[in-house]
């Protein structure tokens, strides 16, 4: 059994071993190489170069191909122990391990005689020539493999290789030389592949730096010549060397190593892998995730404060999302988790409330971000709260020179500032005059003048702290003093009398024992008449009728009142008394369009104020219109209508001090204006009229004769310009000449009479109202009258059977004697020729006979 189980054992390790021996060789990566031609002369020039003057020894050299050139380019020597050298050019597809270098030249000689040589390199200091060769008369190859560095004896590198001269060496030679047409290497390497890489936890990360750490646990067949790491912002992705890279050259195995990462944000997310570079590429390891901390905040402050809460303001950490602030009473907060949390959030200020009066806090503020956390460092502030206000200030007045205070102090406070100002406030605890500054809660402010109003206003103070209270109490209080008096206007000021009016408006602490007033007709100080009463008088209006006043006098009057602390006077105040009324007003008609007035002056009148109204009296002093207003005791009222009633009253005006009063009763009168006829004139040329209306004034103005209408126009207009009034306008008609608004009564344009009968002024005041002759309403209604007689008599007596020739004798005759009262009963209305008619059918009624008649019988 024992047997059986080893047999087992050796048989699996004798598998296990082919497979290893036989692995490598079947993934063994196969091996490449590159020639390497010559591209400067090297260290040693002895052989001639041919054709002689052509190209330099090297480029007879350098060709490529089977055979070069043969004898169209090529170096020969004839001489023994001369040598030629020739650098390469740098190798450019290459890379990983060198297996060995081959040197092959192509020579031959040029005689049949013995001729020997040598090939060979030279690697640093080092000459290679290696053995004696027999060299052939026609071109052979000849070659030799190096398969480490002869100048290290360790196996080549690539910068060896580069820096690698080569060349042919005459060794002995007869009669003529050895000649080279051909020189190249061929370097044998198995090419680099990337090496292999993993990516550590990045370590020491802080705000702006961080440690790469990663290992090279294969190089690929060949050291690395960069290490490093690759980096980017994110959380998702692989960096490459593409993106920010810190790195370090050299000659690197495997193994582990580190790198400084400088220059990155605070509290940003970073992806970083490292790497390694050979000439087989570049190897990565798997990437990790890093966060850089978040800077501390900055700047914090104290932006104002309560008696119950303060105001933060500070500068975010860069790379923070949030700030955490935590405070206490003792001291800093050591820690994030230490004393009261007053702000956690996203902002850049913060108000802390709920704290107490007059109390000292520290704060400390920590910058915060998800993935790195608490920032390391933080920023810290220190202030007191303000003390409470304080409060319930109450001020008494003591007497005229003294108030009393009482308070209550704020909490957190010691102390309490009182200020007292006159007359208003003080702004703030440098205005005003300090009346209190100290820890009790009551004070006195003495020295003070009577009647002042005080107004005070207390702060809580800390003493610890040097902090006001924001805000205060106040009152305010005034000191005894005379009372305050306010002249009123006067009231029920009339021609002779008036009454005082004035008002106690503060007592001043103490009633008034007396008021009164003084009063004058000049102003100010002394006055001549004095009134007063005695009593207890507290704040109320008072007054004093006064009589004997003086019409239209100007009056001077203050009033006044004492109490304990003095006697206070009113302002002075004026009134005017009314003057009396005008009297013996009267009007009188001048003509037709003047009504004239006399009168005698009100008593204390400087004015007489006179309103006229055509038709009615002027209600008052608004209503109809201004006739007269000034000194005089006469004037007129002109441009009047005629014919009409005009009615006046009169008062009296009195002015003085910027004061005016009018006389509350009038005197008034009436008058009517001249009546003015319209009628047509008729005009026969050749004739000379009369008239005598004595309208200009003129006892016997003339229309004088003319020989045309317009002649007659002109001689009435040139004999108007010498009336007073005015000339009225004149039209023509034919032979007719019509003159309207002429003035004067009907009967004055000629000798017979005027308009004294029953009608007669109602009918030419009509006319004149309607614009037009008195005739042509005048004659109408004398025959309209005497036809109406006519026809009643004519069938009066028609129907008692007297015959139509009595009939119309009785209805003539009563015809005839209504013309005749239009003719002469009522002055001359209309021209006596209207008779001549009815007058030829009464004579022609008699001279005929009718039997049936009574009359003629």
């Amino acid at each position: 059994m024992k047997k059986t189980i080893f047999r087992i054992i050796i048989c699996s390790v004798l598998l296990a071993s082919s497979f290893i021996l036989v692995l490598p060789a079947e993934i063994a990566q196969a091996s490449s190489t590159e020639i390497l031609r010559p591209n400067a002369a090297g260290d040693l020039t002895q052989f001639d170069c041919y054709p002689d003057g052509g190209e330099v020894n090297w480029q007879d050299v350098d060709e490529a191909g089977a055979g070069g050139d043969g004898d169209a380019t090529y170096v020969e020597a004839t001489s023994n122990e001369k040598k030629d050298l020739y650098n390469i050019a740098a190798h450019s597809e290459g890379s990983g391990i060198i297996n060995h270098v081959k040197l092959y030249t192509l020579m031959k000689r040029i005689n049949v005689s013995n001729k020997r040589g040598k090939i060979g390199i030279k690697s640093g200091d080092t000459e290679d020539w290696g053995d004696t060769v027999e060299v052939d008369t026609t071109y052979t190859e000849y070659t030799r493999q190096f398969d480490t560095d002869p100048n290290t004896e360790a196996a080549w590198t690539w910068e060896a290789v580069d820096a690698l001269q080569v060349g042919v060496y005459v060794h002995t030679v007869s009669s003529n030389g050895l000649r080279c047409t051909q020189v190249y290497v061929e370097v044998d390497y198995t090419p680099a592949v990337a090496p292999t890489v993993t990516t550590q936890a990045a370590s020491s990360v802080e705000e702006t730096t961080a440690t790469g750490n990663g290992n090279i646990t294969d190089t690929g067949s060949e050291n690395c010549t960069r290490r490093g790491f690759a980096y980017m912002v994110g959380t998702s992705g692989d960096p490459t060397t593409g993106d920010s890279v810190a790195y370090d050259d050299g000659d690197y195995g495997t193994g582990n190593f580190t790198k400084a990462i400088t220059g990155l944000t605070s509290g940003e997310s970073y992806r970083v892998r490292a790497y390694a570079v050979n000439t087989g590429g570049t190897g990565y390891g798997t990437t990790v995730q890093m966060s850089t901390k978040c800077n501390d905040p900055t700047s914090l402050a104290v932006a104002s404060q309560l008696y119950n809460s303060i105001s933060l303001t500070w500068t975010k950490g860069t790379g923070a999302e949030k700030t955490m602030i935590r405070y206490d009473t003792a001291g800093y907060p050591a820690n994030v988790a230490a004393g009261t949390q007053g702000y956690y959030d996203t902002g850049s200020s913060t108000t802390v409330g709920s704290l107490s009066s007059g109390q000292i806090y520290y704060f400390r503020a920590w910058a915060w971000d998800t993935n790195a956390g608490y920032s390391d460092g933080y920023v810290s502030v220190t202030d007191y709260t303000l003390p409470a206000d304080a409060s319930a200030l109450v001020a008494t007045t003591y007497s005229d020179e003294q108030i009393n205070l009482t308070w209550s102090n704020g909490t957190g406070g010691d102390k309490t500032h009182v200020r007292g100002k006159a007359g208003a406030y003080p702004d703030n605890i440098a205005d005003g005059y300090q009346v209190y500054f100290d820890t009790g809660e009551s004070a006195s402010d003495v020295g003070l003048t009577p009647g002042g109003a005080y107004c005070y206003r207390a702060w809580a103070y800390d003493s610890t702290s040097g902090y006001y209270s924001d805000g205060y109490t106040q009152a305010t209080a005034t000191t005894y003093s005379q009372p305050s008096v306010t002249t009123n206007a006067a009231t029920s000021v009339e021609e002779t009398s008036g009454t005082l009016s004035a008002n106690i408006t503060a007592t001043g602490g103490a009633n008034a024992s007396v008021r009164g007033f003084e009063w004058d007709t000049d102003t100010g100080t002394p006055y001549t008449n004095e009134w007063h009463e005695s009593g207890s008088y507290g704040v109320a209006n008072f007054t004093k009728a006064l009589t004997e006043l003086t019409e239209g006098e100007l009056y001077y009057f203050r009033g006044y009142a004492t109490n304990t602390y003095g006697t206070a006077n009113g302002t002075e105040v004026l009134f005017l008394t009314k003057p009396d009324k005008p009297w013996d007003f009267n009007a009188t008609t001048v003509n037709s369009t003047v009504i004239s007035f006399v009168w005698t002056k009100g008593a204390g009148a400087q004015k007489t104020y006179i309103r006229g109204k055509d038709g009615s009296y002027p209600t008052d002093r608004a209503d109809g219109y201004l006739v007269y207003n000034d000194t005089d005791n006469t004037t007129t009222d002109g441009g009047l209508l005629s014919g009409h009633t005009y009615y006046y009253k009169a008062w009296s005006y009195a002015t003085e001090g910027g004061l005016e009063q009018y006389s509350d009763n009038y005197e008034s009168d009436s008058a009517k204006s001249d009546r003015v006829l319209l009628m047509w004139i008729v005009w026969q040329y050749g004739e000379t009229f009369n008239d005598l209306s004595d309208y200009d004034n003129d006892a016997t103005p003339t229309f004088r004769t003319a020989s045309s209408d317009a002649d007659v126009v002109a001689t009435i207009s040139s004999q108007s310009s010498t009336a007073e009034q005015g000339q009225p306008p004149v039209a023509t008609t034919g032979g007719w000449i019509m003159i309207t608004e002429v003035p004067g009564t009907p009967g004055e344009l000629f000798t017979e009479g005027g308009t004294d009968y029953p009608g007669g002024p109602e009918i030419a005041a009509f006319a004149e109202d309607m614009r037009t002759p008195y005739e042509s309403l005048a004659y109408p209604l004398a025959f309209g009258s005497a036809m109406l007689v006519f026809i009643v008599l004519f069938g009066a007596t028609h129907k008692a059977k007297m015959g139509v020739k009595g009939s119309l004798l009785l209805a003539c005759i009563g015809a005839e004697v209504t013309l005749s009262f239009w003719v002469f009963g009522g002055g001359g209305v209309i021209n006596g020729f209207v008779l001549i008619p009815f007058g030829i059918i009464s004579v022609f009624m008699l001279m005929i006979r009718n039997p049936q008649s009574p009359v003629v019988g």
